[in-house]
């Protein structure tokens, strides 16, 4: 921290004899000045409150560090010098540890520390203080009686046998889940008599039986069961008289193929005929079943553009029309009669 004025040797011997009775009351004014600023890093100047004027500021008190006991404060505690020590004062010793703060009441050093040989004494103030005098007990203080001595009886501590127990007993943070398990695991198995209430989190009722399990052994494999082996299989029972429905033939549905109801069955049960002009050609509608009775008329195809002979004069058979391609044609010189039947 920097002061506003240096406090030399200069400074010190100022004002001199020579110096001019104008300047001295400056050397004055300027060393209350100084006396103040330093004085008031640890006391308090409060130039509005008087009575506050040279106290010790709170906690700037430095402590007291020595092996023998500080001069009391004040010599005397008056109502007058109270005020001045309120705050206290602190002193350590060094070679013993202990702390010690100005007790005003009593004018003496208190120590707030209690060593061993302190704590000894204590406990024969106590004893001397005890009305009960009894063996086997032990004094402790009692803070519900103001701090006055309790004799307690021994049959409040534990004796020597307990004390082994103690010693050889099981840590609380030893009793874990974890360290339970692993005993268990030493232990379990067939035999341990260990009834679980799941397995992997299943119950029972996830599990199959002794005689699923036979089951499930004499079980056909999912992986088995493909088409190819259904299809494998059907062979060997599928034909006439099996009572399979099949839904296609070869891919074709039913409507694809004429039944054979169509080849017996006609116009109330009789023949149809259809006469063809002489040189003419017949294309007849869907649906009729042709039979050439005549050896003069032949059969014809047409491809788009032309009719082609698929069946020359003077040979034979039956045709099933379908309204556009086929067609029969009378090459002769007279009329020809075609005769049908008309399917179902």
């Amino acid at each position: 921290m920097a002061f506003p004025h240096v406090w030399s040797a200069t400074e010190d011997n100022q004002p001199t004899g020579s110096t001019p009775i104008g300047q001295g009351d400056d050397y004055i004014a300027a060393t209350r000045q100084m006396v103040r600023e330093r004085i008031g890093l640890e006391h308090n100047f409060d130039f509005t409150n008087d009575a506050e004027q040279g106290s010790h500021r709170e906690g700037s008190a430095r402590v007291w560090v020595s092996e023998t006991e500080p001069e009391d404060p004040i010599p005397a505690v008056t109502a007058e010098t109270v005020g001045q020590l309120k705050k206290g004062r602190f002193w350590f010793k060094p070679s013993t540890g202990e702390a010690f703060v100005y007790d005003l009441g009593t004018a003496a050093w208190k120590a707030i520390n209690i060593t061993g040989a302190q704590l000894i004494g204590l406990v024969t103030a106590l004893s001397a203080k005890s009305t009960v005098a009894a063996a086997d007990k032990i004094l402790i203080l009692d803070s519900s009686a103001g701090g006055a001595g309790k004799l307690i009886t021994a049959d409040k501590f534990a004796t020597a046998a307990q004390g082994v127990k103690a010693d050889n007993a099981l840590p609380a943070a030893s009793y874990t889940a974890a360290d339970v398990l692993a005993k268990v695991k030493t232990v379990d198995g067939v035999g341990s008599g260990l009834d679980a209430d799941t397995v992997d989190s299943l119950h029972a009722s996830a599990f199959a039986t002794a005689d699923q399990g036979a089951k499930a052994d004499a079980a056909l494999p999912a992986s088995s069961y493909t088409a190819a082996d259904v299809l494998t299989k059907i062979k060997t029972v599928d034909g006439s008289g099996t009572g399979l429905d099949a839904d296609l033939l070869d891919g074709q549905h039913a409507s694809a193929f004429a039944l054979a109801s169509w080849f017996t069955s006609g116009v109330a049960g009789s023949w149809s005929s259809h006469s063809i002009p002489s040189g003419s050609r017949w294309v007849p509608p869907a649906g009729l079943y042709i039979f050439r009775s005549e050896s003069n008329v032949s059969i014809q195809v047409y491809d788009g553009s032309s009719f082609h002979l698929v069946a020359p004069i003077g040979t034979g058979g039956m045709y099933l029309t379908n309204g556009s391609i086929l067609g029969v044609f009378n090459p002769l010189g007279s009329p020809k009669t075609v005769y049908y039947r008309k399917l179902l």
